[in-house]
């Protein structure tokens, strides 16, 4: 599985939106910063509560100048069960297969085991606190996330391969990063 680095370039590919679309990834991100976020299957409460926090700082992201494009490894069906496209100001694109997290080199874990620890359990009960509930999985349920940050001309400047279920920055934290870059 080829892993993505720093100058790598965008992997093109026909992606399908949670509105039922079919784009191609490169027209999708062309001549604009683009953050990509894979995360696991869209039934996950981690999934949801990760595009909440997205949603809420949609605004800051746009006024740095950066897009928010996600991929979960789920079916359109099984997205839009727990994900409201009406709440999601950014294309969502859905992944059943895993075809472009493996394009992309995002594993998933060895087993359940593998996908968290005491901090991922911490997460899961706090996004069950928030009202989240979990959907039908659809997708691979021991996916991994992962997320890259593209610059206009489509090279990645950021990167990072999840480790765990739950390994992605806090979006304050993202946001603070991607402040600092051009």
């Amino acid at each position: 599985m080829n892993k993505l680095f720093a100058g790598s370039g965008i992997i093109d590919a026909t992606v399908q939106t949670l509105q039922n679309q079919k784009i191609s990834l490169r027209d999708l991100t062309k001549n604009r910063r683009t953050a990509l976020f894979f995360l696991r299957d869209g039934a996950c409460v981690l999934t949801q509560a990760y595009i909440r926090d997205l949603a809420r700082s949609e605004e800051f992201f746009r006024r740095i100048g950066v897009q928010i494009v996600t991929a979960v490894n789920a079916s359109v069906d099984g997205a839009s069960s727990v994900l409201s496209s009406a709440a999601v100001p950014f294309e969502v694109l859905c992944d059943p297969e895993g075809a472009l997290y493996t394009l992309y080199g995002v594993e998933s874990a060895s087993g359940r085991d593998t996908l968290g620890n005491k901090q991922t359990m911490d997460r899961i009960r706090s996004a069950y606190a928030e009202g989240f509930v979990h959907g039908t999985d659809t997708g691979d349920p021991l996916r991994l996330p992962a997320w890259f940050l593209f610059d206009r001309e489509g090279r990645v400047q950021v990167f990072h391969y999840g480790v765990l279920g739950d390994d992605l920055p806090p979006v304050e934290n993202l946001l603070q990063t991607l402040e600092h870059l051009d």
